[in-house]
């Protein structure tokens, strides 16, 4: 009876033991000792370069890294390396492959050359390994700020679309270290017809913009035609009504312009009449709005314009 007792505890040990679970085995936890970090001072025979060493549960070891299949820099996407402007930083960093076997994909030590200039002052690299993505901030101790004396102007021409500038561009990291804006330019027209519509602008010596501008064209850094100071020899083209019965006649005639500037031209204008048909005689005075303003156009037609007794205009 004793014995019996005894084998069936044996068996209920046995049973407790196997429910227990097997501890889990500590996952591989990536980390990294840095030295040189902001200073020179802990390796000083190291001096001008960060060396971090790869680690694995707070020990030395070797991570695997893939290789991005460049010999030279070697480098690997799963480091990322950016300055504090975002712009990569690879340059700087040299990614050691164990036992200089970059196809075994296993990394012992990244070093990362801290240049005595303007070229980076902090770093922000991530390593993605094993699962996990550890990042480290890296400071040169070393930085030194941009000067103008160690830069380059570069222009930006203005056009009649959008304005120009002038950026002042470090030699070393590239940093904009000023800009300064230039005015975008008028058009310049070579020319300008009154085409009895409006004034119609092309041929800007600046861009191939053209269309019609305002009654002011020195606006647009064009010779100013709008001030009329003369205005003769008054030639008949035609009268047409604008449709039928509407008793409204387009009467289409060109004059002589002379302007403030010296330079004349023969312009194309149009006045609408109201009459039964196109047998007209009147007066027509220019408003303020015309740059005929003042002169009056005096007109004697007849025959649907086949007989002209009287076009002049003062």
């Amino acid at each position: 009876m004793k014995r019996l007792i005894s084998i069936i505890l044996v068996v209920l040990m046995a049973t407790a033991l196997l429910a227990v679970p097997a501890l889990a085995e500590e996952p591989p936890r990536v980390g990294f000792n840095t030295f040189n970090n902001g200073n020179d001072t802990q390796n000083p025979n190291m001096a001008g370069t960060i060396r971090i060493w790869t680690q694995i549960n707070g020990a030395n070891a070797a991570i695997p890294i893939r290789w991005d299949g460049i010999q030279s820099p070697r480098g690997s996407q799963d480091v990322t390396v950016a300055d504090q402007n975002g712009n990569n930083a690879m340059r700087f960093v040299t990614i050691n492959f164990v036992g200089n076997r970059p196809q075994d994909g296993m990394v012992n030590y990244i070093d990362v050359r801290k240049p005595a200039d303007c070229s980076w002052q902090t770093i922000n690299m991530t390593v993605t390994t094993l699962d996990q993505t550890v990042s480290l901030l890296l400071t040169n101790n070393r930085y030194v700020a941009c000067t103008p004396d160690n830069a380059t102007k570069v222009v930006t021409e203005a056009t009649c679309s959008s304005n120009g500038k002038i950026e002042e561009i470090c030699n070393v990291c590239s940093s904009i270290l000023s800009v300064e804006d230039i005015a975008k330019l008028e058009h310049d027209f070579v020319s300008i017809v009154w085409d009895g519509i409006g004034w119609y602008a092309s041929e800007c010596e600046f861009c191939d913009w053209e269309g019609y501008i305002s009654d002011d064209a020195c606006l647009y850094g064009c010779v100013c035609k709008v001030d009329v100071v003369s205005a003769a020899g008054a030639k008949f083209i035609s009268i047409v009504e604008t449709a039928k019965n509407s008793r409204v006649w387009v009467l289409k005639f060109s004059v002589n312009v002379g302007f403030s500037d010296g330079s004349s031209e023969t312009i194309v204008y149009s006045i609408n009449l109201n009459g039964n048909n196109a047998n007209q005689d009147g007066r027509f005075t220019f408003g303020a709005e015309h740059d005929l303003e003042g002169y009056t156009l005096t007109y004697d037609i007849k025959g649907n314009g086949s007989n002209i007794k009287t076009f002049v205009i003062k």
